[in-house]
């Protein structure tokens, strides 16, 4: 078969972009704030220095010596570091969007497409208001809430997601609580009903009767939600019927109505014209490592490949990828999911939701989807060699939301096969990693060697990992979302007899924290949505996940491991705050997301481990603390030498927690020992003690928020 490729196309749209239209515009000066700039990234304005996240403090008991601020650096003014984010999902043009769940769809005349408002963390925190407009003044007298019916030729399959327990599918999340108001003037309202809808899972429709009145607005504001799938409370339905005594749907718009609301869930991005202005907030951040195709995206197969034959990739998806590139970033770029075209199904059955977790293509298993996946590989990867860091074999195989089916090591092992030896050709200076797996490593710090050969039995994970343990470069797993408390202090051990682990069965490569979260919720889950909630009812506050992001950053830097917060933005899921950035407000089209304490810090830490790589060739020790897990982490950048340090607990809170302690370095310092705090962005010279080939800092104030203290 002849794969053909729109080049001609392709190619002036990425010239026109890269040219007198640049394809992503460098944030814009806003204004100033303290003598530090405010740049807009389309609708998020991010401070260019490093914001007081809390009260100044000292980092050494009687140390009066002053804290100056860090100036944070770009990616590309940037050597090196360990961190980086997953993107959220990649800039394409507004032709290969999916959006499913807009509002036009309330007056569309059908009743399987369906709106689905942004989702809250509670049932009555932010009203949702849909306003309806009629082109001129009727006489109505009902209004009809109409759900999505649930037909079998729509049923999920076994291995999409179900709706979650206390939920309700999409489409129908009629409210709990309402009030209904109606114009003419779009100032004189007129309230018609106001209360509980009394509605109940077995009803289609809600309908509101009244009694005949002239209206040309119509005005539905929710004040109590109903849980939809696994987004917590929303408003979803499929139709918003406006009737007369003649029956006649006035609200559709081949009438002539339109829709506005204040709230959508534009599926899983950004909308699109916030996606371009927002990508370049990756290089502001200043990690070296990005994540990219691991959901949803326009580089994954049966994005490219959408009529048989023919791979064709999004314009400024390319862009994109270069860009991050340009800015001094390594691209870890996924090759992914099924193409419905060669494995089915056919169609989705359920298009009221994105593919994933719902109707993913069916990964290749036959002779002729297998020789697809290579085409679409052999595409790729020619097209981007020498952009690309590491190309990653498919994203969490062992989980069937993104496998596309039941979970298969063995097909997946096939795919590998047929995978690595493609790249190896056609960019022999990449890397390779094998596909990250979702949590994967709990538990394996308590493991014992004479555990090994059982382990590598009983988890298909272990067994695919040590199949290939020879064959790649890279391993990734993604260690938790939202986690626990307790897990935490426990996780420095896993990392540990994972990597040992890893070793005995011959790999020698590097392992990356490629996909790992916590949340920043402002508002907390109700214990009784336990059922319902993905990742967790338990919450942080802001600055407690801006701790917690720069401890588990440190961490992973700590091993060599590259690790990737996932997410970088969203204006989704703003009940989970599973992000760098905040969703303030729920609006429609654009989510004004704005940078959160936790980016801050991260931008700051990369800047102040720059370039360092972690050594063994000095020791580090602190003393006991009681109760508190205690980490300190020796790092070098030729001459200079580095610290990681900070305790940790099986709780959370907020401010630094500082209990004094005393640093021993086996390495004597020769000029000044700098602490640096990411959370606040600020340096501090500390006093110091050297002789006997080692380094002593006494009374430091240690936190559980990390210090990296800096020295000749």
């Amino acid at each position: 078969m002849k794969v053909l490729c729109s080049a001609v196309a392709s190619l002036s749209l990425a010239a026109a972009f890269a040219g007198v239209v640049p394809a992503f515009e460098e944030g814009k000066l806003q204004t100033v704030c303290e003598g530090a700039a405010v740049k807009s990234f389309g609708g998020a304005w991010i401070y260019q220095g490093a914001p007081d996240i809390a009260d100044d403090t000292t980092f050494q008991a009687g140390n009066a010596n002053a804290r100056e601020k860090i100036a944070p650096k770009s990616s590309k003014e940037l050597k090196s570091n360990y961190f980086g984010v997953c993107s959220t999902r990649m800039p394409c043009l507004f032709e290969n969007i999916e959006l499913p769940e807009e509002a036009i769809h309330l007056i569309d005349g059908d009743d399987q497409t369906c709106w689905m408002s942004e989702a809250q963390p509670r049932s009555r925190l932010q009203p949702v208001v849909v306003r309806i407009d009629l082109p001129l003044a009727r006489k109505i007298s009902k209004v009809v809430l109409r759900k999505r019916p649930l037909r079998p030729d729509t049923e999920r399959r076994p291995t999409d997601r179900p709706v979650m327990p206390l939920s309700v599918a999409a489409g129908r999340g009629t409210p709990v609580e309402m009030k209904l108001e109606l114009a003419t003037d779009a100032c004189s309202w007129k309230t018609v009903f106001e209360g509980a809808t009394g509605d109940t899972e077995e009803n289609e429709t809600v309908e509101i009767v009244f009694e005949p009145t002239d209206a040309k607005q119509i005005l539905v504001t929710a004040t109590a939600l109903r849980q939809v799938e696994f987004f917590m409370y929303s408003f979803s339905l499929a139709e918003i019927e406006v009737c007369g005594e003649d029956g006649v749907n006035r609200a559709l718009a081949s009438k002539g109505a339109t829709i506005a609301v204040n709230s959508t869930r534009h599926c899983e991005m950004p909308y699109p014209s916030a996606q371009r202005l927002l990508w370049p907030a990756h290089w502001d951040l200043g990690v070296k490592w990005v994540r990219i195709g691991y959901h949803d995206d326009p580089i994954n197969w049966h994005r490219v490949e959408r009529v048989k034959g023919v791979l064709d990739l999004d314009p400024l998806a390319e862009e994109s990828v270069k860009a991050l590139a340009e800015n001094g970033i390594n691209v870890i770029f996924c090759l992914d999911f099924g193409n419905r075209l060669y494995s089915g199904p056919e169609k989705r059955q359920f298009t009221q939701l994105p593919e994933w977790n719902w109707c993913m293509p069916n990964p290749p298993t036959t002779p002729e989807a297998l020789e697809g996946w290579e085409r679409y590989v052999e595409y790729m990867v020619g097209m981007f060699k020498g952009c690309v860091h590491t190309w990653e074999i498919w994203n969490e195989w062992t989980a069937a939301c993104y496998w596309g089916d039941v979970e298969n090591p063995d097909a997946f092992a096939e795919i590998v096969r047929r995978t690595v030896p493609i790249i190896r050709r056609l960019d022999p200076d990449s890397k390779i990693m094998l596909g990250s797996v979702a949590a994967g490593i709990w538990g394996l710090g308590k493991m014992a060697e004479s555990d090994y050969e059982n382990y590598v039995a009983t988890d298909f994970k272990a067994r695919i990992w040590k199949m290939f343990a020879k064959d790649v470069d890279a391993v990734g797993y993604h260690p938790f979302y939202n986690a626990t408390p307790g897990w935490l202090p426990e996780y420095a051990d896993d990392i540990a007899g994972f990597r040992k682990w890893l070793g005995s069965v011959g790999f020698a490569g590097t392992v990356h924290a490629s996909e790992w979260n916590v949340n920043g919720r402002p508002t907390e889950i109700d214990p009784a949505d336990a059922p319902a909630v993905w990742c967790g009812i338990h919450t942080m506050t802001e600055f407690q996940k801006a701790k917690l992001v720069a401890q588990v950053m440190a961490l992973h830097a700590a091993y060599g491991q590259p690790s990737c917060f996932c997410e970088m933005y969203s204006a989704f899921y703003a009940q989970t705050e599973l992000s760098l950035f905040k969703g303030s407000l729920l609006q429609d089209p654009v989510s004004p997301i704005q940078p959160t304490a936790a980016y801050y810090a991260l931008r700051n830490l990369a800047t102040a481990m720059d370039g360092f790589e972690p050594t063994g060739a000095f020791c580090a020790r602190l003393g006991e603390i009681d109760g508190k897990t205690v980490h300190a982490y020796p790092f070098a950048d030729g001459e200079r030498k580095g610290v990681a340090v900070w305790w940790q607990d099986c709780t959370w809170e907020d401010g630094y927690r500082q209990i004094s302690d005393t640093l021993e370095i086996g390495v004597e310092a020769k000029g000044d020992v700098v602490a640096y705090d990411p959370v606040n962005g600020v340096r501090q010279v500390l006093d110091a003690r050297t002789g006997d080939g080692k380094t002593l800092v006494e009374g430091l104030m240690l936190s559980d928020s990390p210090l990296f203290i800096v020295f000749d």
